[in-house]
Formats: structure tokens, sequence, C-alpha cells
């Protein structure tokens, strides 16, 4: 098939960006032909079917010039009315089938989803789309409660596994870094305030305590970059957190890989697909719990650091032996695929 899928590519490595990637990478792997057209600000030049418009127009044009029979639009958050635009507009494209996924794990918790009813402007372009995937049940529920069919709305988590963990060096500085560290914790998402990055610098003091040698590796980017750089160099431990930015994929599992605790604390998440990946290489995982992590992972309440603290004593002290839990994460490209096939 041709397949076109429409949404976040990277940079950043966000959740998104990173299923679309994976997604990407699958189909061509199974021989179908996926060409790719990013709609956020962050660009690169175009090249190797991902395809950077810079406005709308150009998006317009690429929908009307490139070669497809599958449109599969994606996006995180909420639903803005000019999103519901370009899926209506794809939805009014001879012969094509439409599809959406919506990457939220906040969204069925705001007015605006609450307030959904079939007649709204949403609720009527989510009914002309062949397929609505909802990444959860509570997405799924707000789906049908803007009035689409039952039959057209599908869960299926995001989670692909990663093809292989490319063997890739780790950079110089970032790899001393990791060595002189013991407990050494990362955490990977957007430098945002849903993600709870202040808690865990602070709650490195009660972790130094504990554990004089641990260290924290953040890495992403995000609006909240420079005010966590600044609340890291106040800090006494400032030498034991690393603010990585923005690193490439490969690099990324790597660091993953080779950490002792993967730590994702938010205020509100979704299917986080770090977490899966920690998961899937074998590493201890600690996580707030939002109702729906995948089992294995070490649950702690919101922005509690004596919990956390606790957790790192079961992941860290008393490890379990280190073993892919990829037989308890489904690889659910096959689900995504069929649902091309068959609507």
């Amino acid at each position: 098939m041709k397949i076109l899928l429409l949404g976040a590519f990277p940079p950043p490595y966000g959740g998104v960006q990173v299923h679309m990637v994976e997604l990407r990478e699958n189909l061509r792997r199974n021989g179908h032909q996926p060409l790719g057209i990013n709609l956020t600000r962050h660009r690169k030049p175009d090249g190797d079917g991902i395809f950077y418009p810079r406005t709308g127009l150009g998006v317009i044009w690429l929908l009307c010039r490139l070669q497809y029979e599958v449109i599969h639009l994606h996006i995180g958050g909420n639903l803005p009315l000019r999103f519901m635009g370009l899926c209506l507009l794809c939805s009014c494209i001879p012969g094509k089938r439409v599809f959406l996924t919506f990457h939220s794990g906040g969204y069925s918790s705001t007015d605006e989803a609450k307030a959904a009813h079939p007649a709204t402007s949403r609720g009527f372009v989510l009914r002309q789309l062949d397929g609505l995937i909802a990444v959860n049940h509570d997405i799924a529920g707000v789906f049908l409660r803007y009035g689409a069919s039952p039959d057209r709305v599908h869960v299926i988590s995001p989670w692909i596994p990663p093809s292989t963990v490319p063997d890739v060096s780790i950079p110089a500085d970032l790899y001393q870094f990791m060595s002189k560290h013991s407990p050494l914790i990362t955490t990977v998402g957007l430098l945002e305030p849903e993600y709870d990055l202040a808690f865990q610098i602070d709650a490195m003091e009660q972790m130094q305590e504990r554990w004089p040698q641990a260290g924290l590796i953040i890495v992403g980017s995000g609006s909240l970059e420079e005010r966590l750089r600044s609340q890291v160099r106040d800090k006494p431990y400032a030498d034991h957190i690393r603010l990585c930015g923005d690193v490439p994929r490969a690099v990324t599992l790597r660091i993953i890989g080779a950490s002792d605790i993967y730590l994702r604390t938010t205020i509100y998440d979704g299917d986080a697909l770090s977490v899966r990946e920690a998961l899937h290489l074998g590493i201890p995982t600690i996580a707030t719990d939002n109702g729906m992590r995948p089992n294995g992972v070490i649950l702690i309440p919101v922005s509690d650091s004596e919990a956390l603290i606790q957790a790192i004593d079961a992941a860290f002290v008393s490890p379990k032996p280190r073993a892919s839990n990829e037989a308890t994460q489904p690889n659910n490209f096959d689900a995504v695929v069929d649902l091309y096939q068959k609507t």
C-alpha cells in the first residue's frame, strides 16, 4: 500500500514523533510505501520521503501532488479546529481512506472533551473519517460522545517495538558522566510543565542523601529548558544532573539501556512510549500512576518524593534480574495495518 502519514516528525523526539518513525520504518520493512508530511513548526530539509512544508498551502499542495491510497493523521494534546479542518479536507479527497490516531493522555479530562457532543464541528468532522484510533479507552469514549460509529473506533496502543537498538556510541562526555554515577537514573520527555521535571531535580537531594553517587540524566527539549537549567545550577548537587537537550533516538535508546532505572514522573500522561521502551530493554521503570501503565512498572503518586525514594530502593537495592518484557508489550503494528486493509 501507498500510505501518507501526517503529523509530527523529529525533531524533537517526543512520543508522537517516535511512533511516527517506528510506524514508517515497519511499513517500509513490510513492503509498503510510506510517505510523510510534518505538521509542526520544527522543520528540516525534505528527504527520504518526508516533507516539511512551511505553510498550510504547502500541505495542501503535497496532498494534491503525492501518490497514496491511505491518509493516516496523528495528533497529540487536543483537537484544535485548524487540525479538524485538515481532517475534513483529507476526507474530501476522492478515493482515499482516512484514519486518525489521537495520542493524548489528558484530553478526556478537559472541559472540551467533557462537552463532546455529535452536534459540534469536531463531531461532524470525526464522523467523516474511515477509522479513529484511540490510544486508550477514555479517548475512545470521547470519540463515541462525538457521535462516531462504534465500528469505526479502535483502541490501539501506539507501542511499536524499536526494530533494532543501533550500535552507536554515547558521546564521550556523557559516557563519562554515566560511568561515575550509581544508581544512574534516566528520564526522557519534553521539558514542559506536565512532565514534573522540577520535582525530579528537587528529589535528587534526598537521593543524594541515600545514594551519594546517584546521577540523573534528563533527555529532551521544551519551553522550560532555561528555567530547569537555572534550577540545576542553584543546587549543591548540580554535578550529578545532566540536561542533555535533544539526543538522537539511537543514542537515547543506548542511554536508557545503560541506566539502572528509568523514571517517568508526570502531572498527567498517556501511554508513554519511553516507558514501554525501557521495559522492552529490561530496565526497572518507575512512573506516576496514571491508571494506564503497562505491567512491570513501579507506580508512585504524583510529586511524592518519599514514594520515589522507596521505589528506587525497590528497583535498585533489590533489583530483579534484567530481562526484556517484550512478551508483555504487544507489537500493535499489525493491528494498524489490518485496519488500513479491512476498512
